[in-house]
């Protein structure tokens, strides 16, 4: 394969890219002069990528008085430092908080500062029970570890020398009721951070933030023509032992002092719960993490200076853990929370109590039909009534009322047809409801035909529901809703539309008809003339009704064909972010910059059985394309598809079934599932032969047709289609071999492909060095709109000059 242009035309659109400046030129014909293009400059790429954005799953939180609401951010260009294959970087932070800064915003001014030292990472504001301290992590001297800022005079202070160990975004610090400690995670007292070693890599250069050039670590492979089996290329060798990288002391930390006491220690902490009256922590600890993810759950005793914990139950699938409310105290302080389902998804609900009795199981044991449940594996939402001894199960279609007394069912009320339930209103940390008078709870609901989403006061006693808000906006999902309340009433969220990024919004008084905007945390996003959206519906080949979001270029005009890109996910209903800014995601998932440059975009639903995936991918993309340009919308001589991941399988899966596609993508992805079959993590987990089992309901040898029929690259010879191929060569989902397995094989059969392997990058692009994904934005919106931009005939050759890029 060659080039469509010359190295140095190729640096300069790369730059116009950046600009914004490059967008795509329809051949000169009669009708393109006729109806001359509208569309304003597109999106820069800079400003996409340096959009801030809410760190994923992180709670926000409003401080007792309802003043100041805390929240971390993402700031992607401040990302210069790669993890290690632990998942960590080299000052001990997880790589999914890499670039973060805690921020909090005075509700009304919207004054805005961060918590603390702006040049490092920090992350997770927790406030004290006086609201006069935020507690919150950061790396400011090296390490993550504990800070505390004092509100008044905007001090902060390291608290401990211990360092945290935190996973996910969802473990936070921990206040006592009286204020005096902090439940935090840490590693074991005096121990290093076991990525340390990571700062210098196997070249001896130092991978520092300080020290890192900003420059991309991009490799890319052409193949040559005359060299069937390519070039001997160096090749990097990764492997670490992964095996403990989330084992961690659950620790209290005195406030006053420092001092630490271990409270449970050598485990993988996943969520943790103050009683109310302060003498006991709940928790859970990641037992395994797969198909399914299981938990141990324990309370340990607080103020003991020898604790030790007594375990409730083992290996349990913690209904919602992923939202780290699995285990939630009644207001009492006297019972615990917590929910266990088993893979019929029968669910059973279980109260403990810290005084050594067994939990006790309550009420609600029925199996939860697939189309009621609240997502997944994460199980039904939980919250107590802040006055009875009482707890809400919430549900897709049901809210119950369940009484902590005898278990019984008192009350559950339904919202009218076409309506769903996201989640209720409450203050998140207590996992309490928030009531507007008696039996009166406010819920977020999503309405099925419209996607709109709203607020419903729900009357638990007499079953009635009132609609208090109805928009075309995004308050989150049933994973990622984030909103808080305070103990006066006073309501934040999380917020956003279609054509404007994400931002809180608050009701002082609580009146969510009356919300208004608190933060601007993209200003250099905010202008009018984005794609808008539309909901689309077609027929797969099954009969199944399927949906997805459309998004149209800017300037969309009726009756003028497009390009269309089509970006799916097995199994994601992508049709629910209708109204979420860039319909994907933020940085290099806002779909906007396609947008912007003449170039529609589908994210459909992908309903799938896994056990015949090729064939069912086909049967839903396909006529998703087919409806597309019935609607006059695309056009069918420049059809493109990218994925990541699963998704990237999905590429495959489509470019050896449908070769109407002129260009594709394909991001960390695979294309053999015999190899897959094979893949094994340093720990020794065999992901791959799990997963696979799990797919097809068997072995390798047991299903061995399976296999084959959905590799797609045993049938890599009727791809017609150019793909470039995005992989990181420290991938450890996807090891590298199964990338450079699809490129050998294409390759070898004379195939147009490309391959862009960036040195030490794992799976997620967000979280790459900065550098990398600026390249990684511009290589991709170069490859679509190089082969996407002229119309002609099918079989046509794609030629040169199909950009045009201000120089």
């Amino acid at each position: 394969m060659t080039l469509r242009i010359p190295p140095h035309s190729l640096r300069a659109c790369l730059a116009a890219l950046a600009a914004g400046a490059c967008v795509l030129v329809a051949t000169a014909s009669a009708r393109a002069q006729t109806q001359p293009d509208a569309r304003p400059a597109p999106l820069s790429v800079d400003a996409a990528l340096e959009q801030p954005s809410f760190l994923a799953f992180a709670p926000i939180a409003l401080s007792p008085d309802g003043g100041w609401v805390a929240y971390t951010l993402h700031f992607p260009r401040r990302i210069r430092a790669s993890g290690g294959e632990n998942g960590y970087t080299a000052d001990g932070v997880s790589t999914a908080m890499a670039g973060t800064r805690a921020m909090v915003t005075e509700i009304r001014t919207g004054r805005t500062i961060a918590a603390g030292d702006t040049s490092a990472t920090s992350w997770g504001g927790a406030w004290s029970p006086d609201g006069r301290s935020l507690a919150f992590f950061s790396a400011a001297d090296g390490a993550a570890r504990l800070w505390v800022r004092d509100m008044a005079t905007g001090r902060t202070r390291r608290l401990s020398p211990a360092i945290v160990r935190v996973y996910t975004a969802l473990l936070l610090p921990r206040w006592t009721p009286n204020g005096r400690h902090i439940i935090v995670p840490i590693l074991p007292e005096g121990s290093p951070v076991p990525e340390a070693g990571d700062r210098v890599d196997r070249a001896g250069a130092r991978d520092t933030p300080a020290t890192l050039p900003d420059t991309p670590t991009v490799t890319v492979l052409r193949p040559d023509p005359r060299q069937r089996y390519g070039q001997d290329r160096p090749s990097a060798a990764y492997g670490a032992d992964t095996r403990g990288h989330l084992l961690a002391d659950l620790a209290a930390i005195d406030v006053a002092s420092g001092a630490v006491t271990t409270l449970v220690a050598n485990v993988r902490p996943w969520q943790y719960a103050i009683s109310p009256d302060g003498r006991v922590v709940a928790f859970s600890s990641l037992r395994t993490l797969g198909y399914p993810a299981t938990l141990d759950v324990g309370l340990v005793p607080l103020g003991d200076p020898r604790p030790s914990p007594r375990y409730l139950a083992h290996t349990i699938r913690l209904s919602n853990f992923d939202r780290a409310r699995g285990l939630t105290w009644s207001p009492r302080g006297d019972e615990v929370l917590y929910a266990a389902t088993d893979s019929a998804r029968r669910e059973a609900y279980y109260l403990a109590r810290p005084d050594g009795s067994p939990p006790r199981r309550v009420g609600m044991d029925a199996v939860i039909p697939a189309a009621d449940s609240a997502g997944g594996l994460s199980g039904q939402a939980l919250w107590w009534d802040a006055r009875d001894p009482a707890f809400y199960v919430l549900r897709r279609h049901s809210v119950s009322v369940v009484s902590a007394r005898d278990g019984r069912v008192t009350a559950t009320v339904t919202p009218p047809p076409g309506k769903e339930f996201i989640t209720l209103l409450g203050h998140e940390p207590a996992g309490t409801a928030w009531t507007r008078g008696a039996a009166r709870v406010v819920a977020v609901y999503v309405d099925d035909s419209t996607r709109a989403m709203g607020f419903a006061e729900i009357d638990l006693a007499r079953g009635a529901w009132r609609v208090l808000r109805e928009d075309s906006r995004s308050y989150g999902g049933r994973k990622n809703h984030a909103s808080d309340v305070s103990s006066g009433g006073e309501i934040a969220l999380v917020a956003e539309d279609a054509r404007h990024p994400t931002d809180i919004w608050a009701a002082p008084d609580g009146d969510v008809a009356r919300l208004a905007r608190v933060t601007s945390i993209a200003p250099a996003l905010e202008r009018a003339d984005y794609g808008t959206t539309r909901l689309i519906e077609w027929t797969a080949a099954s009969g199944r009704r399927v949906r997805g979001t459309l998004l149209l270029p800017s300037g969309y005009q009726p009756g003028r064909r497009y390009p269309l890109v089509v970006y799916p996910y097995p199994d994601a209903l992508r049709s629910e972010n209708l109204n979420t800014f860039g319909v994907v995601g933020t940085g290099l998932e806002n779909m906007q910059l396609f947008a912007t440059r003449g170039i529609a975009v589908l994210a459909p639903d992908v309903p799938i059985r896994e056990n015949d995936q090729m064939r069912e991918l086909a049967g839903v993309i396909t006529p998703a394309l087919d409806r597309v340009i019935a609607l006059g919308i695309a056009d069918s001589t420049r059809l493109g598809i990218m994925g990541h991941s699963w998704g990237g399988y999905t590429v495959l899966a489509l470019l050896v079934q449908d070769t109407r596609f002129r260009a594709a993508v394909m991001r960390g992805g695979f294309g053999d599932l015999i190899a897959s079959y094979g893949t094994v993590e340093p720990s020794g987990f065999a992901f791959g032969a799990l997963r696979g089992e799990h797919d097809f309901e068997g072995s390798l040898w047991d299903r061995r047709d399976r296999f084959i029929a959905n590799s797609p690259i045993f049938f890599f010879d009727r791809i017609r289609t150019p793909l470039l191929i995005i992989h990181g060569d420290g991938e450890t989902t996807v090891p590298l071999f199964l990338a450079n397995e699809v490129y050998a094989a294409l390759q070898s059969l004379g195939k147009d492909v490309e391959f862009a392997r960036y040195h030490g990058e794992n799976h997620a692009e967000q979280s790459w060095r900065y550098a990398n994904q600026r390249d990684y934005t511009l290589r991709i919106i170069d490859w679509f709109v190089t082969h996407l931009a002229n119309e002609r005939a099918p079989g046509a050759a794609v030629t040169s000059g199909a950009r045009q890029c201000d120089r």
